[in-house]
């Protein structure tokens, strides 16, 4: 799951507006896919204003975090909130490293 949000000019957007299309597509995904697990990343238009994703905390990474809290470790949750990479290890043989997905 990664850029969610329509491909529009940042006047036709805000922060709110952002996480509420995200929050839905979460529970979307959560009611329909209920024993999967997703790997969740950032795209450059998942954040407003677009293309603008910060290397260190902030607000929506804490909110975006919260989201997705139950798909992922807490290790990758506290990683996630500080701007870093998101990394998770699943069984022996099986793992996920990604960055925001940012041009």
């Amino acid at each position: 799951m990664e850029d969610d949000i329509a491909h529009v000019n940042d006047e036709h957007l805000s922060t709110e507006k952002v996480l509420m299309v995200m929050q839905n597509l979460t529970d979307l995904l959560r009611l329909t896919f209920p024993s999967q697990f997703v790997f969740p990343v950032l795209g450059n238009h998942d954040f407003y204003p677009q293309n603008q994703l910060p290397p260190r905390r902030h607000p929506i990474y804490k909110r975006v975090a919260d989201m997705w809290r139950h798909w992922l470790p807490n290790e990758a949750i506290d990683s996630f909130e500080k701007g870093e990479r998101l990394s998770c290890e699943f069984l022996d043989y099986l793992a996920f490293d990604a960055r925001k997905c940012v041009p």
